[in-house]
């Protein structure tokens, strides 16, 4: 499986699944409120194969965490300039979640930073015009899910849940 490093410690992602390593961990600090029909905290918690990354897929898990409505994902989104795929959100809130890591920003098949950075603005700004809100989270933001569920509530409300 791939490591992927949050709040220092290591999460595995395998085979579709995301587990971390030890109890007290990331795990039970965060998700504490998040129970399988038995009630127990899962070890490993399944994950959706079209999401892309293992961020995707712990922010739809503290959507889901926090009595959210389920978000649909990879949606495509046609604009004037183009159509544009967002990670995870609402169509009928026209509500976008992205999961930003360093990744887009660091490849080098996609130019440097500052052209991705530049093309990831007039994608933001297209999807903007055409009505969309787009919120941003990255890793740091999943120490505090409370917060990050509380963003996603208001900005959810305000588009008519």
């Amino acid at each position: 499986g791939e490591s992927v490093e949050l709040t220092s410690r290591p999460v595995m992602v395998s085979s579709g699944q995301i587990s971390w390593p030890s109890p007290g961990s990331f795990r039970d600090r965060h998700w504490a409120g998040f129970k399988t029909a038995s009630g127990q905290i899962p070890m490993a918690l399944d994950t959706d194969a079209r999401a892309e990354s293992p961020g995707e897929t712990l922010v739809r898990l503290a959507i889901l965490r926090a009595g959210l409505p389920e978000p649909e994902l990879q949606i495509d989104v046609t604009t004037p300039s183009g159509t544009f795929r967002l990670d995870l959100g609402w169509s009928r809130f026209m509500l976008a979640i992205e999961f930003d890591g360093f990744v887009k920003y660091a490849n080098p098949n996609a130019g440097t930073a500052a052209e991705a950075l530049f093309a990831e603005k007039r994608r933001q700004d297209a999807l903007e015009e055409a009505g969309w809100k787009v919120l941003r989270f990255t890793w740091p933001d999943l120490n505090s899910l409370e917060t990050l569920a509380t963003r996603i509530r208001t900005h959810l409300l305000k588009r008519g849940l």
